[in-house]
């Protein structure tokens, strides 16, 4: 899991470039009950992780 701020973009750009993609499951902050305020949330499969 990864996170950045709504607000920079080029954050998301290497996040996506790393091969991670958008998710609103998010493990911390399910297992802590708190929600992100301001944050864009990113993950990566295992296979895909894997494979690199």
């Amino acid at each position: 899991e990864a996170y950045h701020r709504c607000e920079n973009i080029k954050s998301a750009r290497v996040l996506e470039k790393s091969l991670m993609y958008k998710t609103d499951t998010v493990e911390r902050f399910v297992r802590e009950n708190v929600f992100p305020h301001g944050e864009v949330c990113y993950c990566i499969d295992k296979n895909t992780y894997a494979n690199l």
